[in-house]
Formats: C-alpha cells, sequence, structure tokens
C-alpha cells in the first residue's frame, strides 16, 4: 500500500514496469481479497483533452465531431482521448496495400518506411527477399521498387492511418507516430488478382504487423485466401473495405473483406451522425464493424489535402486504430487487436443488424479495454512433409509450438501414429503466455512407398484442444553416384598418349544409370545426336521426304527427330551414330553409358593425345549425368599441357589484378602454377615486393613433370588506391632461373 487518499482508500503502487496488461492482473489479485477489499478501480491520469496544433485537424469530423460538419456531436471515434494514452510507435509497421504513397509529401513523410535490411542503389537483393533495392517498398503494377502515388487513393489512406500528428501542417492520422511502407498493385484503373496476392506476400515478407486493404473486387479466390492466412501464421492483421455497393455481404460476399480467416478485419462506412453510409456495405456476421467514411479530409499526392468517401476511407481508421493499439500493447496477438476493436465499439441501434460489433469504432475505449484472457496455441509448420527420402536414409524436422494466448497453457500429450515416425517432445508442459515449446519428428525409410501419419497434439487451449498435424513421406531406392577423381590433369610429352582412370561408384541401393560426354564448357548441355550422311549420285533423300545435294565426301546432319532413314539411289548410304557429338578432338573416354549395381563400381579409360591438342595446353570437361537424386550431373575439369624441354614454371593468370577490396579486408584469388618441363622444377623462394600480397605456399615445393597445383594469393591493403607490386620466384628449371610475376588491386575506404 500507498499512501491514503480518503477514509479507507489507499493508494496500490505497481512496482514493475507498468503496462495495461499488469494493471489488470494486479488489480485482480487485490480483488480476490474480499475479506479486507471492498472495492478496487484504476486511478487514472487526469488532463485536458489533447488535441493537436495541426492545421486542419477541426475539418477532422471522424477524429473529434463537434457538430462542424452538420453531424451529430461525438459520433467520432474519441481519437483525442485515446491520443491521450499514446499516440504510436515507430515500432508498428504498416503496409498500405494500394495505389501506392506519396512518401515525400508533407504530412506523411517522418513516418515513411526505410527497409533497414536493403543498400540503395547497389542493384543486389540485400536481404533476400526476392526484390531488388525494394528501399521503399514495391510497385507491383509497374513491377519496379517504386511504389509512388500517381492516383492518390493511396496517399489518402496513408494520411488517415498514420497522418504526422502535430507538426503543424494539414491533418493527423490515428497514429501519430508509426512505420508506414507503400506496397503498389493498383493504378488508376485498378490492377490484377495476381498483384494482389504478390503484394500481401510481400508484405509478410518484410514483416509488418498489419496491412490496410482499401481494395476489392472479383470473386473468392483460393490463393488470395491462403496468401492472408499466411500472414495470419506471422501474427499480421488484415483491415480491409466492406465494399461500396450498398449489398449485404452476409448473402453475396465481398472480397477480400469476406474471407472467413481470423486476421480479417471488415470494415463498413458510417457518416457524421453514426448511421451507415448510404453506399456502405454491411453484413450482421461479415462486416465487424463501422468507421467514418463520408466526406473525409486526408492528405493527396503533392502536399496537397482533400475529402474522399467510400469504405476506403473507413478502413483505414481502423488501420490507424489496430497501430495504435499495437503499439500501447506489442505483445497482442491478432485476435487480441481484432477482439478489442470490436467489443469496444459505439453502439448504434440502427448498426446491431449492420455489423457484429453493432457499432463504430471507438479507439479510446478499445485502448482501455482490459485483455481478454484465452489459451491459445498454434503449431509452425501446420504439415511437416519430409519429401522424397532414399530408403535406409533418416531425416528429423523441428516444429514449434507456440501460445498466442494470454493465459498459461499445459500440453498433456503428443503422439505419432506409425512406427516410422519418432517423436522427441517434452509433454506434461505449461507454456506461458507468448512462449515456445520446440520439438523434433524423426523418419527413417525402411520399406519403400508413400507413408502418411499424423502428430496429435492435447492441451488445454481454447482454439484447438486436439491439434493434428499431417505428417507425410516418400520412401525409393536411390543410387548415389561418387565419381573421382574430382578433377584430371595430363602432362604430354611430344606425340604421348597417356590415359588415367576415371572411377564411378554407386554407394546407394538403387541402381544407378549414368551416361558421360565430353565438352569444352563446363554448363555445355549435351548435343544432339548427329546423322552423318554419303553417297555417289547427286540426291540422297532422309526420312522426312526432303531432298539435300550430297558430296561424295560425309556430310554431318544434325538429327531433328528423324526417324526413319531410306537409302536413295545409286547406293546413297546414310547412317545415325548413337552417342553424343564430340567436341574435344585430344581427348577421348571408352565408356559412355551403363548401369552399376549398389555397392559397385566401374573404371573408365580417359585418353589424351598430345597430337591432337592443338595449343599448348587444353581444357576440357567430362560430364556425368545419372539418375542420382541428390547428384545428378557430375562435370571432371581435364587440363592437359605439352611438355618440352625448355617448358618451365607457367602461371595461370599470367598476371594477377584484384578486385576494388576495401581496406583492412582480404581478397583472396587462386593462381595456378603447373610444371610444363620434362624434368621436376622446385621453386625455393617466392616473395611479393609489397607485403599487402602474401600467398598460402610451402617452401619449398617441387612439381614433378606435368604437375600442377593451386594457391591462394591474397591482397590485404592498408590504404585506398591503387597498389602494383611484383614478386621474385627463384627455381631451378634450366640448373636456375629468377622469374618476375606482377600482381595489381586498388584499396577502399569503407563507407
Amino acid at each position: 500500500l500507498s499512501s491514503s487518499v480518503g477514509d479507507n482508500a489507499y493508494l496500490v503502487k505497481i512496482k514493475e514496469e507498468p503496462t495495461i496488461e499488469l494493471h489488470f492482473s494486479k488489480k485482480e489479485a487485490v480483488q480476490r481479497l474480499t475479506d479486507l477489499i471492498e472495492e478496487v478501480e484504476p486511478d487514472y491520469f487526469l488532463t485536458t483533452v489533447k488535441l493537436s496544433n495541426d492545421t486542419r485537424l477541426h475539418d477532422l469530423w471522424g477524429m473529434n465531431n463537434e457538430g462542424q460538419t452538420g453531424g451529430t456531436e461525438d459520433k467520432d471515434i474519441d481519437a483525442p482521448e485515446a491520443w491521450e494514452i499514446t499516440t504510436g510507435s515507430k515500432d508498428i509497421l504498416v503496409g498500405v496495400i494500394d495505389t501506392g504513397i506519396d512518401r515525400d509529401h508533407e504530412d506523411l513523410k517522418a513516418n515513411m518506411w526505410t527497409n533497414p535490411n536493403e543498400i540503395a542503389g547497389n542493384g543486389k537483393d540485400d536481404d533476400n527477399n526476392g526484390y531488388i533495392d525494394d528501399v521503399h517498398g514495391w510497385d507491383f503494377y509497374n513491377n519496379d521498387n517504386n511504389p509512388d502515388d500517381d492516383d492518390s487513393h493511396g496517399t489518402h489512406c496513408a494520411g488517415t492511418i498514420g497522418g504526422v500528428g502535430n507538426n503543424g501542417k494539414g491533418v493527423a492520422g490515428v497514429c501519430w507516430n508509426v512505420s508506414m511502407v507503400g506496397i503498389k498493385f493498383l493504378g488508376n484503373d485498378g490492377g490484377y488478382l495476381s498483384d494482389a496476392i504478390k503484394s500481401v506476400t510481400y508484405a509478410t515478407k518484410i514483416g509488418v504487423n498489419l496491412t490496410s486493404n482499401s481494395w476489392g473486387g472479383g470473386g473468392y479466390s483460393s490463393t488470395l485466401k491462403r496468401a492472408i492466412d499466411e500472414a495470419n501464421q506471422k501474427g499480421i492483421g488484415f483491415v480491409a473495405a466492406a465494399g461500396n455497393h450498398n449489398g449485404n455481404n452476409d448473402s453475396r460476399p465481398s472480397y477480400p473483406a469476406s474471407y472467413k480467416s481470423e486476421n480479417v478485419i471488415s470494415v463498413g462506412a458510417s457518416d457524421h451522425r453514426g448511421l451507415k453510409a448510404y453506399f456502405s456495405c454491411y453484413g450482421k456476421t461479415s462486416v465487424d464493424l463501422f468507421a467514418p467514411g463520408v466526406k473525409i479530409l486526408s492528405s493527396v499526392p503533392n502536399n496537397k489535402y482533400a475529402s474522399y468517401q467510400g469504405t476506403s476511407m473507413a478502413a483505414p481508421h481502423v488501420s490507424g486504430a489496430y497501430a495504435l493499439l499495437l503499439s500501447a500493447n506489442p505483445t497482442w496477438s491478432v485476435a487480441q487487436v481484432k477482439s478489442a476493436l470490436i467489443n469496444s465499439t459505439d453502439a448504434e441501434s440502427l448498426l446491431q443488424d449492420k455489423c457484429v460489433a453493432g457499432g463504430n469504432l471507438n479507439v479510446h475505449k478499445a485502448l482501455s479495454v482490459e485483455p481478454p484472457k484465452e489459451r491459445l496455441i498454434s503449431v509452425n509448420p501446420e504439415k511437416i512433409d519430409f519429401g522424397r527420402i532414399s530408403k535406409g536414409e533418416s531425416k528429423s524436422l523441428a516444429f514449434t509450438i507456440s501460445n498466442t494466448g494470454t493465459d498459461s497453457l499445459k500440453i498433456t500429450s503428443a503422439t505419432v501414429g506409425s512406427q516410422n515416425f519418432v517423436l522427441t517432445l517434452e509433454t506434461q508442459k505449461t507454456i506461458k503466455k507468448g512462449e515456445e515449446l520446440k520439438g523434433n519428428v524423426l523418419f527413417t525409410g525402411n520399406q519403400n512407398g508413400k507413408i502418411t501419419s499424423s502428430l496429435t497434439i492435447l492441451s488445454d487451449a481454447k482454439n484447438q484442444p486436439r491439434f493434428s498435424i499431417p505428417l507425410n513421406a516418400e520412401v525409393f531406392s536411390a543410387p548415389n553416384l561418387v565419381v573421382t577423381p574430382e578433377s584430371m590433369h595430363f602432362g604430354l610429352t611430344d606425340k604421348q598418349i597417356k590415359t588415367e582412370n576415371l572411377f564411378l561408384a554407386n554407394t546407394g541401393n538403387g541402381d544407378l544409370k549414368y551416361e558421360i560426354y565430353l565438352s569444352d564448357n563446363a554448363d555445355s548441355p549435351k548435343t544432339n545426336t548427329s546423322i552423318w550422311g554419303m553417297g555417289y549420285n547427286s540426291f540422297g533423300q532422309i526420312g522426312n521426304g526432303r531432298n539435300d545435294s550430297r558430296q561424295t565426301t560425309p556430310v554431318k546432319i544434325f538429327d531433328k527427330g528423324i526417324k526413319n532413314i531410306v537409302a536413295g539411289s545409286n547406293h546413297t548410304m546414310v547412317f545415325k551414330n548413337e552417342g553424343y557429338e564430340q567436341s574435344v578432338e585430344w581427348l577421348t573416354l571408352d565408356n559412355n553409358r551403363g548401369t552399376l549395381n549398389p555397392d559397385n563400381k566401374f573404371t573408365i579409360k580417359v585418353q589424351a593425345n598430345d597430337q591432337k591438342l592443338d595449343q599448348n595446353e587444353g581444357t576440357a570437361y567430362i560430364h556425368v549425368l545419372s539418375n542420382d537424386p541428390q547428384n545428378p550431373s557430375k562435370v571432371i575439369k581435364v587440363t592437359a599441357e605439352k611438355l618440352r624441354y625448355d617448358g618451365g614454371l607457367v602461371y595461370r593468370p599470367s598476371t594477377l589484378n584484384f578486385d576494388n577490396t576495401f581496406v583492412g579486408q582480404a581478397n583472396k584469388r587462386r593462381v595456378t602454377l603447373s610444371n610444363a618441363d620434362t624434368m621436376p622444377i622446385s621453386i625455393k623462394q617466392f616473395a611479393f615486393d609489397n607485403a599487402v600480397f602474401t600467398h598460402d605456399l610451402k617452401l619449398p615445393i617441387t612439381l614433378k613433370s606435368g604437375e600442377k597445383i593451386e594457391k591462394e594469393f591474397i591482397f590485404t591493403p592498408t590504404k585506398s588506391g591503387k597498389v602494383e607490386a611484383t614478386a621474385t620466384i627463384l627455381s631451378d628449371e634450366n640448373g636456375l632461373k629468377v622469374r618476375n610475376y606482377s600482381v595489381s588491386g586498388t584499396g577502399l575506404v569503407a563507407p
């Protein structure tokens, strides 16, 4: 107890950091002392009613109705009274899905969001959300990163939600302090459903707290509903305009406001007398509440202001109220905010049958609502799919049980319905509000086929006391391809034909089918099988009936689906060459396809021919394609080099230039050293004349004839500017030889 405030009346002081939720819990605790306590009531903080100094505030009847527009006094949302409690927080992010926002508007600029995880103008997707340079949101209408408003609708909505308050300019939003992001999918002619879906998904990706959606039309879309439900799973509210065609949404739904998703708050429009606007849609079960939507003054582009009307104007009042509630109660769930908004309205008899709440938004009452106590369970993911698993393989997947309510939740039991799945989860466990419990399911593929089961969690949750999660897996016998070595090098003397072994092994439990081809490019796909033709007459006919002039020497024709090959007169001959077109002349393989049983291996002879190597060096790639599901393609790099008596050391690249590197950071590049001599060469010294360049060579080192190694060269600048240096290399090639190797790099000072 603290000080006395009268006869038998005392103050109770709360020692902890005060919150609305803590206030009510302490109040309940004191009230339970019925033998000592007669009554407990709040010690309200009283002041004059707070108004902003915004020049057009008097015109905002929806915020504070004094009859200035001819309406009924106090038929408003009681915004000034709410502002006595809180004016919002920049920690709350509202996604305004609309025609974009004029983010430079004098009444919006201070409340516009900037993506903290994106570097502007660098042409990269820094935050890995799939959108490059989305610093201020995204424009799905024009598919760019500039969601500016070329209409005015979105800017008007944004002003009602979060117009900067008390800045001596224009209007004030319901939530003076907030962060807003423009997500544009509408132009002045509308927009596509697909872009609306992308917008909702994008908002979820960037982690908004709620989206404001003053748009609608079209029919039911399961894809859009799924996107809204996924937002709900992330704790994101979805405030939507009920529609402007004066329809009953109970019988004729208006989407997206009519989706039966837990996070959707459907808003109708009321006028300055607190009555349903003549144009507003309604619905006793499908519209949640009404809010001001007639002659609403707000911001429009180019630092201007205008009055609009529609449920499009009503929804932003509720979005702003949602943000205001969340700023005062940051741990509240979507269900709690929605409940507070609906259960705190100003009742209107003529709205009793028009919406769930039976009244108009009152944000001050909503801020004073005692948070509903409830035990709510959610599990993520809601489906555990192990995908395709090879026989004998084990895979573990995690799941999380969350208590999204306000009261403690007890997990009484958890079971899986199949011995193929093994559950790890602590049961008889109490999860406090806002906390999580993690578990794992282990699956082992013991038999082929599709395996299904379910994880059942029993608790005292109010929403789903019996929570069932589907478990799925598909088991198949799979091969596993192992290829060694991963690279090959041939050092070839004059006219030498050299053979090395390439080993293929199947360590899996299914048959491995493989095909092999050569190319001169690591990314090269296999080429078409080719057809060769030769004849002694002027014409040779092929299977598609076309006559082509032929020479007396073979002519190659690429296969384009020709199946039947017919010989012409005078002994014209056409034959088909099975396999892949050989594009590397100096390298051959003795096998190009086959099958390997489990636990078997096979040796392929790889042969390099010096006489067919046009240059002093060559590079080719062996492509191994297989039915290994994990590694269907493997590429083995093969290099060759002509060896000669005075070949010496060869460096690739011949000179090295490092990219721009920040001062103090290390930039690493790989350099290949090879011995093109017919004799071994020992490198005794390799030193740079500038310490900002180093290498990882362990000296002395000896390279056999034809041997090749790769080493790292490192550039660590100590100041900005271009640096050039030379490495001095001492080796015993041709007795004793000193070589020079040039390097350069540019240092930059990090911003």
